[in-house]
């Protein structure tokens, strides 16, 4: 009897090492270069929708949304402010009302896991939305394996240039009891043990929706990684942008900040 209670505890011991290696691989392919991971995936450019709008309203009255435009900023979501050595980043905090998403379909705008809407990107699917400056600029990929393995992100959004600098969103799951900042702030560490990074980073954190936001500099890149971990229920949203200092154009950097700063979650 003895000797399989042994047995039990290695296997629950082998399983949890297995759950911190998985997690700890979070982070870091959240930031490795998307070719590294020789995951097949179909870019696709910017479609057509988006042009046109709908009138929503709010308690505050009627406005019209412009799909052309940062659907974030017209709705003019709450944020919070993270600050950096060249300045402030406003990030959303809380969810935006899944009722305008809703209309959003209804009028039959293209709204796709595999495209931009106007200056934005809504994932139906996986409920959240960020803003894309510069869509021409920019090919998404959407990866189903990521809903199942949070080690592959679920999205990913890329530069057409050789550059090739990216945001990723990847998802996973709390288990039963376990503390939400306590676990990044251990997979952060992780990063700082193995040198990727070379000291934990300054941290803003909006306690009402359980959002984190932290920038630092990314040893495998040569240049500074955004990061938005945003918990929703027994899950939680990493959401990563990567760049090089020097080799990533200005307006780049730009549209990678704003898409952390902007991704909010749908309410449903």
């Amino acid at each position: 009897m003895s000797e399989n209670n042994n047995q039990v505890s290695d296997q629950v011991a082998i399983e949890k090492e297995k759950q911190k290696t998985k997690r700890y691989l979070i982070f870091i392919g959240a930031f490795v270069l998307v070719a590294v991971f020789g995951i097949y995936l179909v870019l696709n450019k910017a479609g057509a929708g988006g042009s046109g709008s709908i009138d929503l309203d709010f308690s505050k009255g009627k406005i019209s949304l412009q799909l052309e435009k940062p659907i974030i900023e017209q709705t003019k979501q709450p944020t919070a402010e993270y600050k950096t050595n060249s300045g402030g980043v406003a990030f959303t905090t809380g969810k935006i009302d899944g009722n305008i998403i809703r209309d959003l379909e209804k009028d039959n705008n293209q709204i796709s896991v595999n495209s931009f809407t106007g200056e934005n990107y809504i994932n139906t699917e996986l409920g959240f939305l960020l803003t894309i400056l510069n869509p021409d600029a920019w090919s998404v990929s959407y990866n189903p394996q990521g809903k199942l393995d949070p080690f592959y992100p679920v999205n990913t959004i890329i530069t057409n240039d050789a550059v090739q600098s990216h945001f990723n969103v990847n998802i996973d799951n709390l288990a039963p009891g376990e503390d939400f900042q306590t676990t990044i702030m251990v997979q952060l560490q992780e990063l700082v043990d193995n040198g990727i990074i070379t000291q934990l980073p300054a941290i803003s954190y909006d306690e009402n929706s359980e959002t984190i936001f932290l920038s630092y500099y990314n040893e495998s890149t040569q240049g500074a990684t955004y990061q938005k971990i945003v918990r929703d229920g027994n899950q939680y949203y990493v959401a990563t942008a990567n760049f090089n200092d020097v080799l990533t154009p200005p307006a780049r950097i730009n549209d990678l900040i704003e898409m952390v700063a902007s991704f909010t979650l749908i309410s449903y």
